[in-house]
């Protein structure tokens, strides 16, 4: 998306979801993952869950193959197995949408802001590395508003923003504290206690 300072600068905001957008609460908490549940049996017959490896920091593609690798599926065959593996997710999705928003809650102040930065364009998740998945924004945002963006800012993913090439701000609104963000840092990265200071974000900008 683009967004204009006093210097009418080009702006580009990728977000991270989990912990940054939303968060999953109570009894239907990470209702979602039954979807990934579900296309293990369908594809290899797996009975599992991601709980058994740690999702934090990765793409639902990475979820899916280094889940896969836990239950025994060689790397190279659970890769190959992605397309059908993600159209599959698809199809539950879609064949399930009214149940996927159990469980999750929109963390304080992101309506405000998305709407404050108009938002127009949502990239999906098309890679298993996160920080390739913000290079891909990054060219697909360039094509669709035809021209280089002064700045990118990727709020909550270190690693992938600082791998992905984009200004890190930290938000304090996942599973990980303030002490272990800044842990994390290779460099100046942003730390923010949670979205609902839009002043805050604008003036890193």
């Amino acid at each position: 998306m683009e967004q204009g300072n006093k210097e009418m600068k080009r702006i580009l905001v990728t977000f991270d979801i989990d912990g940054t957008l939303i968060q999953s609460t109570g009894s239907n908490s990470n209702y979602f993952y039954k979807a990934f549940s579900h296309v293990f049996l369908q594809v290899f017959g797996i009975h599992g869950t991601v709980d058994v490896i740690q999702p934090h920091g990765s793409t639902g593609r990475a979820i899916l193959v280094n889940t896969l690798v836990h239950y025994g599926i060689p790397s190279e065959v659970a890769t190959e197995k992605l397309p059908v593996l993600m159209t599959k997710m698809t199809e539950y999705a879609k064949a399930h949408s009214k149940d996927l928003a159990k469980g999750l809650e929109v963390l304080p102040g992101l309506e405000t802001l998305l709407q404050a930065l108009s938002l127009k364009d949502r990239f999906g998740s098309d890679h298993t590395d996160r920080g390739h998945v913000i290079e891909l924004a990054t060219e697909r945002a360039e094509r669709h508003f035809r021209g280089k963006f002064d700045l990118q800012l990727h709020p909550n993913d270190i690693k992938a923003a600082e791998s992905g090439g984009a200004l890190t701000v930290g938000v304090c609104t996942g599973v990980f504290r303030k002490e272990e963000l800044v842990q994390a840092i290779n460099g100046g990265a942003i730390i923010l206690q949670d979205l609902c200071d839009n002043r805050s974000f604008f003036d890193l900008i």
